[in-house]
């Protein structure tokens, strides 16, 4: 069975790559990429389900430099999914 990952800032770079890893390594898993553009947002998603063949791609759209945008993403992902599967962080950090 298929996880359900979200990806913060998932519309490019190492977010989009991490997305993508992803959805090729299990079929079933449920990708949700995060991002502030519905336009970048959609072009991400149509991409990468084109890229990995997987059509459980979404998109969730939010500021999250701002406190109120964060909970409203927590509360629409909690609405549109039923479980959420922990990620492998993206972010590193040099000593």
């Amino acid at each position: 069975m298929g996880k359900t990952i979200v990806i913060t800032g998932g519309t490019g770079g190492i977010g989009y790559q991490a997305g993508l890893a992803l959805a090729k390594a299990d079929p079933q898993n449920v990708i949700v990429i995060t991002g502030r553009s519905a336009e970048s947002g959609k072009a991400a998603v149509e991409a990468m389900k084109k890229d990995s063949g997987n059509p459980n791609i979404h998109l969730a759209l939010a500021d999250l430099s701002m406190q109120s945008a964060v909970r409203s993403l927590a509360q629409d992902l909690t609405d549109r999914f039923q479980t959420l599967n922990p990620k492998p962080s993206t972010l590193t950090s040099a000593p």
